[in-house]
């Protein structure tokens, strides 16, 4: 027995585990199950009437339908091979970096450092937060390329990429937003895993489990910290008609310990917040493309309310009890399906699911064809980015900018590697 677990897990081992047939559909599929398993009465005090099911199947099948034919005819994104394509890009994405360089140090020097309040970090100044998200960005690109242009070995490469990434992460966990801190530090892991050393299955299980957690803590902590002295801290007290089902629900998440809310509280939002989605298009109908439409808005002139603004508005309208998902100041994240299921229904869900399919598919088989070091960032950042939009949704302005860049990296036609020894 022992002997065939083991051999069991050499066989998983061997695995890569981070592959678009794995890794992807994996967190979708774990997210919104652990939702469900996790729930414990929570979505009983909202009043959840509609099953989050049908979307998670449909989106797994979509999913691997379209991975399957990809994979099958081992479809590759094209190559450009224009000399001027990656020269203008390579100087377009260092202008960038030093533009939110600049913004950071703008923003530290007027005393806008999130991770000392949380009225402070919902506050800080939108362009400028805006614009220094491209110092991480474009850190991830110009380091990989320094790394492979200079062709360090393996043991100078690491240091390079250990010791700039303190810094860069230092510099972000003082801005308090964790997307910024899970990107940089998940991009790089999977950059690690393709271009140094594949993690095991043990040392990704715990990876993951770690990441989550702290997180998830992270998230707590921030909250937990509030002034409430600051007026935008301070929960409004609102009037709320509670009948005995959503009293017995309510009683029955106080008995639950802080740490098993703190640490599932992500999933279980999502599932609450995807229900109620759900709810609003079965009596609404869905929003035939406004909600992304929205998001470009943002950056026009004048007054114009933002993808999760519309969200919030969306989920709390059924609020029958007085119990709002979100409360007021705050905004809430769609999810990837709720995102997709808001604005176009099955529709747009099958048609969003089948792009992220074809596209991690696509850019995974260029990588494992060429080995060449702008694959594998392209394909780990897009990962990273894709497996954060399962909880968060894909409606910032900047992530979309981030996306297309990837993207295009991922077109550029070079001959060069990092070296493995």
């Amino acid at each position: 027995m022992l002997t065939q677990l083991k051999k069991g897990y050499e066989k998983l081992s061997a695995v890569d585990l981070f592959s678009p047939a794995i890794f992807f559909p994996f967190v979708l599929f774990c997210y919104h199950l652990f939702g469900n398993i996790f729930d414990h009465s929570r979505s009983d005090v909202f009043g959840l009437k509609y099953s989050t099911y049908p979307l998670i199947i449909v989106a797994l099948v979509v999913y691997y339908v379209v991975y399957y034919f990809v994979n099958k005819k081992k479809v590759m994104l094209p190559s450009i091979s224009a000399p001027w394509f990656y020269k203008l890009f390579y100087l377009g994405v260092s202008v960038l970096t030093v533009v939110g360089l600049l913004s950071l140090i703008y923003l530290f020097s007027t005393g806008q450092i999130g991770i000392l309040d949380e009225s402070i970090r919902r506050n800080i100044n939108p362009k400028l937060n805006f614009l220094s998200a491209f110092f991480w960005f474009g850190y991830l690109i110009l380091i990989t390329e320094y790394i492979t242009k200079k062709q360090l070995s393996q043991k100078a490469a690491i240091k390079v990429l250990v010791l700039s990434s303190i810094f860069v992460l230092a510099l972000y966990v003082l801005i308090g937003y964790r997307t910024n801190l899970f990107m940089i530090v998940f991009t790089l892991v999977l950059f690690f895993h393709y271009s140094f050393r594949r993690f095991s299955f043990r040392v990704v299980a715990i990876m993951l489990i770690v990441i989550s957690v702290a997180f998830s803590a992270f998230g707590h902590m921030r909250v937990a910290n509030e002034d409430k002295t600051v007026a935008f801290n301070k929960a409004p007290v609102q009037a709320v008609k509670l009948d005995n089902k959503t009293k017995t629900a309510i009683a029955k998440t106080k008995e639950m310990p802080e740490w098993f809310k703190t640490v599932t509280a992500e999933f279980v939002n999502g599932k609450i917040v995807l229900g109620r989605i759900i709810e609003y298009t079965h009596t609404n109908g869905t929003m035939h493309g406004e909600l992304h439409l929205s998001a470009f808005k943002t950056v026009l002139p004048g007054e114009n309310l933002s993808p999760r603004s519309i969200v919030t508005d969306k989920v709390n309208h059924f609020s029958e009890n007085g119990i709002p998902v979100t409360r007021e100041g705050r905004t809430t994240t769609p999810s990837l399906l709720g995102q997709l299921f808001l604005d176009g229904g099955y529709i747009l869900l099958i048609i969003g699911i089948a792009f992220i399919s074809f596209l991690l598919t696509a850019i995974y088989n260029k990588l494992k064809a060429t080995n060449q070091s702008h694959y594998k960032i392209s394909y780990a950042f897009i990962t990273t980015l894709l497996v954060i939009c399962v909880h968060t949704g894909l409606l910032d302005v900047i992530f979309f900018i981030f996306f297309v860049g990837m993207i295009l990296y991922s077109l550029i036609k070079k001959q060069d590697s990092i070296k493995t020894k």
